[in-house]
């Protein structure tokens, strides 16, 4: 057992608040920091708010006395030597300094607080003038700072990261007796926003000591500054730790809630907190429920913010005007403008007068989604209500206007008296830039300057960076000097350099993969990079002698670089064990990082040169490490005599190199390095110490010889004749028959496969077992592969279903899928016609270009070459069309391009897309196939009739001409994978078939989709309505087809054939949806033509995954129920009949589904990714779909679940109906 850490560091005692912890990161991480913002004002604390004094008339004074603060400041070497001067400078003709009042000194240190000195200076100056004046008795005499004086030195200085300076005046204010709690509430908050979490809690632990009164909401104020910089896990860790002494109540809970719903918005995190809540027995208060409507909707949950909203209510909380804002926010977001317009009617219902907050809940979800018409309507409505608009409202408006709409917002602004601020022209020079407007994004930095506002450092930046982009370097230049000549660099009056870390990777001493570099940094020291670096090469293929070298360059200079440092490390201890966790590393100065073994640039500092700073770090780091003892109550002890040490040491201790803290990803065990081969180890060394001992097994994950030889022998390989007779028994045939039942993707044990095996031959004539025989093969067994192929020639031909199976990844035998291909072969055209998608994505499996699969597509589509040359003597004309389809889809791209460069409402991008159009047949002389179907000649284009749809992504709807005078309609749509949408569709044309083979027509509509590119593709156009329109314009679905199909003599007015295509259309996508798991079902992507035929479009979530809570087991909404008369009606119970039979059929063909679904799990289509063990989830739960457990069951655990589906829908089950009714808005 080591020994305790207060032994090891010889009588000097450690602190928990001392030690550092450790982050989790699988990937090298650098020690970090944010670096402070260019423009930063004073933001007072809500519950510690500063009370500026009023503006005097006497700003001469107050410019007087700011300019010789800032003078002495700068003039003198030292700030005791500045206050000297400052005191001798202000003397009058008595003997005191002119003392300075406290109005005046409070806002002199107002306008100095962007110099952390000169502020310093200044109330160091207020207190000494004050004192000597009191000292001299002339009356009351001179008042010593107020409060809010040191208040502002302390926080000038954390703001600059000048915290030396800012205890320098902490400890004044202590040593006058006037140190309050506030002025280290934001000494803590400023350590904060640095990132020092650890000396933020340092700062809280010390105000005890300081005679500072701690109490619970000092503790709350630490715990917000940590949540405000995005340090919630810290956080939250500490509430948790410090329970004892500061219980937990809702008020704290709410604070890390605060930061989960509104620092950063991560909804998993802020549900698992309101568990934690209900864990501590703590109950949510109004502030909790407020908070999580908020959070939910931020990310447009809109089901879940109405949940809690209700759930809030019966709790008896009554809603504040933010929950409303929420709502508000949401209902606009989701496109529920009656709902949301009826909450603003509601608040005022309740005696709630709507504010400006509310008003910019609609205003920026419209902006955002380019509803400007609709937004400027409730910005006249705000205004008319005598409500001004503020920079936010602007600001949404402006993110969405072009450059001459911006500039006259950018006058309304200052008329308002809102605006505009320098954040308002850096976030329009960067969407200029952004949008490749580069003179737009110019003339924006022009008229800052008519405003008054000077450029700031990112403005800077932003210009030249956009200027690089766009290629005008020497344009960039100029600017970038102009920026270098105002010294933007300076941040607390000392030049910084421009500074990065590069990290290469070497193994035995020759560079492995690429170097990774950090980001920028130029804060000044110490520089912090908060960036995490990944490196190309995986754990596994480290060999023993692997080093990371780091190389720190400065490019301040504006040249190549010069080289600060550099260091390198070994990945690998002495006992080969992987290095983990924070390490700080001697920078050599002026040398480059040193792979070489050995290395030059060693991390490790020798001992003997080590410093008792650096011993005791070590300590520390192995304490952290676990590799000494804990024991808390000698560990709590130790504080105050570490401390005196470390203060000792700091002062006599001087650094002659500096170092490098990097932090490596810490694993839950230990990880030794592994290399298979020869036993490189001798015995393993007795330790009598707790420390790894490194063993070396060499037969470790070999198989067992002796189960390997019975298994053989089991097999009986030399008696195969005498096996041919063999019968299963009475006890066996119910298992075969079980492992037949087996779903492709379901793998056979050991006993399976000798099972399967051992009746090999009485099973050659059942073609079902084939694939079953295949997987229990030992292919690795060259006498069994002998035999297992001799086989495979005499078996009972299988089905393509099955040939599909064996083309699969986990059969590599050559010969087992060239069997395949043959069998693929004796299918005709048009049923291959519905597996092309994966035969093509099969080939990738192949392990050579010249496979029988591949020879066997060449072949066939030769083939089809020949038998179209023979019949047409154009052949010619025909590749010619071919190559004007590319033409045709590029000069697609190009239009939606500039049609989504122009800003503003649809009508312009419309008008910019019909005057665009005719121009992408220029030069074309003869007809084109269309690319979606080779069968339709397109002749031309109809602009009039050409339209853009409201997305984000605004699809183009384009009309064409065809030959006899008809014409095409196809989508174009770029920014969405349309490789899944093309994959469900080729799932409904083969179910579509298979259905129909069964003599079931369900009036499926399986349009075309072709995906040209990774985020682009076309789409066919079919003439029809959603049922959100059809609801909204005819107020039912009986209504809609009562319209277009109507007879008085039919069921509810309908034509027969029009009721029974619009029921088997239901029952047909009903199933597929439930089988494919295809979710996101609501009525937007639910449309329905004339004919009665319903059919489902956008297929984002398949295979289970849904961006909502609670779907409804089957795609069925209360609206389609009442088309066929209700859950009572014999229309009904017949789709519910035509589901059970059709969900029959396609159980039928599970293995064909599955197969097709698994040969595509390498596409790089996400919901088919295999995960970390190979496996695909989705394919999984389609599996599962399925239920092929269930034989005559299955019809009614079908009919179940359209029960199910109907008590969801109807009375009796009021929670369950208002959960659907949200999900079907």
């Amino acid at each position: 057992m080591a020994p305790p850490l207060a032994a090891a560091i010889r009588r000097l005692p450690l602190s928990n608040s001392n030690l550092r912890r450790l982050l989790s990161s699988h990937h090298l991480r650098l020690s970090t920091s944010h670096p402070p913002s260019d423009q930063s004002d004073f933001e007072p604390d809500p519950d510690h708010p500063l009370l500026l004094p009023p503006a005097t008339d006497d700003d001469g004074e107050l410019a007087s006395f700011v300019h010789r603060i800032s003078s002495a400041a700068s003039s003198a070497s030292s700030p005791k030597e500045s206050l000297s001067l400052l005191l001798s400078s202000s003397t009058t003709t008595g003997s005191s300094p002119a003392p300075a009042s406290p109005t005046l000194l409070v806002r002199a240190l107002w306008e100095l607080r962007r110099d952390p000195d000169a502020a310093a200076l200044a109330v160091r100056y207020g207190d000494e003038s004050s004192a000597v004046g009191g000292a001299d008795g002339a009356g009351a005499g001179p008042q010593p700072p107020p409060a809010e004086a040191w208040h502002l030195a302390v926080w000038a200085a954390g703001k600059a990261r000048r915290f030396d300076l800012a205890w320098a005046v902490v400890r004044c204010m202590r040593c006058r007796g006037v140190l309050t709690r506030r002025a280290m509430v934001i000494l803590m908050e400023r350590y904060a926003a640095a990132n020092e979490v650890n000396k933020a809690i340092k700062t809280f632990d010390v105000m005890e000591k300081f005679k500072v009164e701690v109490d619970q909401t000092a503790f709350y104020s630490l715990l917000r500054s940590l949540c405000k910089s995005k340090n919630i896990e810290d956080a939250e860790e500490l509430l948790l730790l410090r329970k004892k002494f500061f219980p937990l109540t809702a008020e704290g809970f709410n604070i890390i809630l605060d930061g989960w719903c509104n620092v950063i918005t991560d909804v998993a995190e802020a549900k698992r907190v309101w568990r934690e809540m209900s864990n501590y027995c703590i109950t949510p208060d109004g502030i909790s429920y407020t908070l999580m409507v908020s959070c939910f909707s931020k990310v447009g949950n809109l089901f879940d913010t109405l949940r809690v909203y209700d759930e809030m209510k019966k709790r008896g909380w009554t809603p504040g005007i933010g929950v409303y804002n929420s709502l508000v926010y949401v209902l606009t977001r989701e496109n529920c403008m009656k709902d949301a317009h009826n909450i603003l009617s509601k608040l005022i219902d309740e005696g709630i007068q709507p504010d400006v907050e509310t008003y910019n809940s609609m205003v920026v979800p419209l902006c955002e989604s380019s509803k400007l018409d609709e937004a400027r309507m409730v910005m006249e409505s705000m205004i008319l209500k005598g409500i001004v608009p503020t920079i936010s409202t602007y600001h949404a408006f402006l993110k969405q206007e072009g450059i001459d709409e911006s500039l006259k917002l950018l006058q309304k602004m200052k008329e308002d008296g809102c605006g505009p601020k320098s954040d308002t022209f850096l976030m329009l020079i960067d969407k200029f830039f952004l949008l490749d407007e580069s003179r737009n994004a110019l003339r924006v930095w022009n008229e800052m300057r008519k405003y008054d506002i000077n450029p700031a450092r990112s403005h800077y930046m932003t210009v030249v960076k956009g200027l690089v982009k766009d290629g005008c370097i020497p344009r960039a230049l100029e600017y970038y000097d102009e920026m270098k000549e105002k010294d933007y660099n300076l941040s607390t009056g000392r030049k910084h350099r421009e500074l990065f870390v590069e990290c290469k990777l070497y193994m035995n001493g020759v560079p492995f993969g690429l170097p990774a570099k950090t980001r920028l940094q130029d804060s000044g020291p110490p520089y912090c990079w908060n960036h995490l670096i990944t490196l190309t090469t995986k754990y596994k293929d480290l060999i023993s002698f692997s080093q990371l070298a780091f190389t720190v360059w400065d490019v301040s200079s504006g040249k190549d670089g010069d080289i600060v440092g550099g260091v390198t490390i070994s990945l690998f201890n002495s006992k080969m064990q992987l290095k983990t966790g924070r390490r700080k590393l001697r920078l050599w100065p002026k040398k480059e990082g040193d792979g070489s073994v050995p290395t030059s640039t060693p991390g490790k500092i020798p001992k003997n040169e080590r410093s008792e700073i650096e011993r005791l770090e070590g300590l520390i780091n192995k304490y952290e490490r676990g590799k000494i003892q804990h024991i808390d109550w000698l560990d709590r002890l130790t504080c105050s005599a570490l401390e005196k040490a470390m203060k000792k040491e700091g002062g006599r201790t001087v650094n002659l190199y500096p170092s490098l803290i990097v932090e490596l990803y810490s694993f839950d065990h230990k990880v030794i390095f592994q290399e298979s081969g020869a036993n490189f180890y001798g015995p393993a060394p007795v330790s009598l110490l707790n420390e790894l001992v490194t063993v070396w097994d060499p037969e470790l994950g070999l198989t067992n010889p002796s189960e390997h030889k019975h298994l053989k022998l089991a097999r009986n390989l030399t008696r195969g004749i005498i096996d041919r007779d063999l019968k299963p028994s009475e006890e066996e045939r119910p298992l075969l028959q079980r492992i037949f039942k087996f779903p492709p993707t379901r793998p056979l044990l050991e006993v399976e496969k000798d099972l399967v095996w051992k009746f090999r031959f009485s099973l050659m004539s059942e073609k079902k077992y084939f694939t079953k025989f295949v997987r229990s093969v030992d292919w690795n067994d060259t006498k069994e592969a002998k035999q297992a192929v001799e086989l495979i020639e005499e078996w009972e031909t299988i089905d393509v279903a099955d040939a599909l199976e064996l083309l699969s990844p986990e059969f590599e035998t050559e010969e087992i899928r060239a069997f395949a291909v043959r069998i693929l072969e004796t299918a005709d055209d048009d049923e291959l016609q519905y597996y092309l998608l994966q035969l093509v994505q099969a080939l990738r499996f192949e392990r050579s270009d010249k496979s029988r699969l591949e020879l066997s597509r060449i072949e066939r589509a030769s083939s089809q070459f020949v038998d179209r040359e023979d019949g047409d003597d154009d052949e010619a004309q025909l590749c010619q069309s071919l190559s004007l389809q590319d033409k045709l889809v590029v000069e697609l791209r190009s239009v939606m391009k500039n049609v989504r460069d122009v800003r503003g409402s649809s009508e312009k991008k419309i008008e910019k897309l019909r005057e665009l159009l005719p121009g992408i047949f220029t030069g074309v002389t003869m007809p084109i196939r269309s690319p979606l179907a080779p069968d339709v000649i397109i002749t031309g284009v109809v602009p009039r009739e050409s339209s853009i749809f409201k997305s984000v992504l605004h699809p183009l709807r384009i009309t064409f001409k065809t030959e006899n005078e008809g014409t095409s309609k196809i989508i174009f749509k770029k920014g969405d994978d349309l490789r899944q949408d093309q994959l469900v569709i080729q799932m409904v044309s083969l179910m579509d078939r298979l259905l129909k083979l069964e003599n079931m027509d369900l009036h499926l509509t399986p349009y075309r989709v072709l995906a040209t590119g990774l985020d682009e593709g076309l789409i066919e156009f079919i003439p029809s309505s959603s049922l959100s329109q059809v609801l909204s314009e005819h107020r039912s679905i009986t209504s809609y087809l009562q319209r277009f199909h109507p007879d008085e003599d039919g069921p509810f007015g309908i034509t027969t054939q029009c009721l029974e295509t619009f029921i088997k259309s239901c029952v047909g996508y009903s199933v597929i949806t439930y089988i494919m798991g295809i979710r996101d079902r609501h009525l937007d992507n639910i449309l329905l033509t004339d004919d009665g035929r319903l059919f489902h479009i956008d297929f984002a979530f398949i295979l289970g995954r849904d961006p909502k809570p609670f779907p409804p087991p089957m795609k069925l909404c209360k609206e389609m129920v009442e088309a066929m008369g209700g859950a009572e009606s014999q229309y009904y119970s017949r789709f519910k009949s035509y589901c059970c039979e059709a969900y029959n059929i396609l159980r039928k063909s599970s293995s064909l589904i599955l197969n097709l679904f698994k040969l595509m799990g390498r596409s790089n289509i996400p919901v088919l990714s295999p995960d970390q063990n190979g496996d695909v989830r989705g394919i999984d739960l389609l599996q599962q779909k399925f239920r092929l457990d269930l034989d005559d069951e299955a019809v009614h655990f079908f009919q179940g679940l359209i029960n199910e589906s109907v008590t969801a829908l109807f009375p009796q089950m009021v929670e369950i109906i208002h959960r659907w009714a949200q999900y079907w808005r």
